[in-house]
């Protein structure tokens, strides 16, 4: 027995209004979960949209710890404490000229220009430019002074072995680089995702329990029905695409939500994270990325919808 689509329109209407409640529990839930699945792609493929920007990003810096704690002190009266800060100053530029020299003298340099103070100063300013409350709590004289060394190779081998060379150098207080926040950014979205992921597979799941709930109690209001037309010849398909259409939509308009979340996420939420500085330039998702985001949820969703229907069906109709 052939399948109209009036009648598949009819019957899909029929059940939706016949159970309202269970349906829109249904499509929310399915929503919720699809929408946890699609942030956690996202949340991934922001992190590879940002790594891409730093793939040759090959410098680093070297902070220096400056032995002097309190400048202004320094200009007092007080002789033996500006003896101290004299003494103090002139070790401070004795490793400057030590670290400047060994940098100069490396075949693995290409270029390592000191970065001032005030350099340093401009460059907070201009990255904090619209956090205000940041800039009025911090001075010039507060900014660590550093080397910017640009490597000659691009070997990441031989660069990471040159940048823990100055790890544990006298005056030095740090080496950074913008690969480092990357491994947090990226290890961060690792931890992420698998939360999300996990949400995501128990969300899925009762929204298959959900569904397969629904189809049942449609099959149950419908059984009397249905025994008449497996006994007028209708195949086991005919009986069953109607209730796997239902669940089909249901998964579909769930997956439609989620994938709106993806999208309003993608809109105002990541631009207010580049906004924090130009590091985080870069994390928002091109069309073709979100275009496979909602492909692939559309298909969950739909597929979540089908199997669940199938099950429903085939154990409780005795066909």
């Amino acid at each position: 027995m052939a399948v109209r689509f009036d009648y598949l329109a009819k019957e899909t209407g029929n059940n939706f209004w016949r159970n309202a409640s269970l349906t829109l529990g249904t499509i929310l839930t399915v929503a919720i979960a699809l929408s946890l699945v699609g942030f956690a792609v996202g949340s991934q493929q922001s992190v590879d949209n940002l790594s891409s920007r730093f793939e040759d990003e090959i410098e680093f810096d070297i902070w220096l710890t400056d032995p002097v704690d309190n400048r202004a002190d320094c200009e007092g009266d007080d002789e033996e404490l500006r003896a101290t800060c004299e003494e103090q100053e002139a070790q401070y530029q004795r490793t400057i000229s030590r670290i400047q020299n060994d940098l100069n003298s490396s075949e693995l340099v290409e270029e390592a220009p000191f970065v001032s103070r005030a350099q340093t100063f401009i460059e907070f300013q201009e990255f904090f430019a619209d956090s205000p409350q940041i800039l009025s709590l911090v001075t010039e004289e507060a900014m660590p002074e550093s080397f910017r060394v640009i490597p000659a190779s691009t070997d990441p081998g031989l660069i990471e072995d040159f940048r823990e060379r100055y790890v544990d150098e006298p005056g030095v207080r740090a080496v950074s680089a913008a690969e480092d926040l990357l491994d947090n950014v990226q290890r961060f979205s690792r931890i992420t995702a698998w939360l999300m992921n996990v949400a995501a597979v128990v969300a899925a799941l009762a929204a298959c329990l959900l569904m397969y709930n629904s189809i049942r109690t449609a099959v149950f209001a419908r059984r009397r029905e249905i025994e008449v037309m497996t006994l007028v010849g209708a195949s086991k398909w005919f009986v069953r695409v109607p209730f796997m259409l239902e669940a089909f939509i249901q998964g579909v308009i769930g997956a439609a939500v989620g994938i709106a979340f993806v999208i309003a996420a993608n809109r105002w939420f990541l631009p207010q994270v580049e906004q924090i500085g130009p590091t985080f330039q870069g994390l928002g998702l091109r069309f073709d990325q979100q275009l496979l985001i909602g492909l692939t949820l559309f298909f969950a969703g739909g597929l979540l919808g089908l199997v669940s229907a199938f099950v429903a069906v085939t154990k409780y109709l005795d066909v």
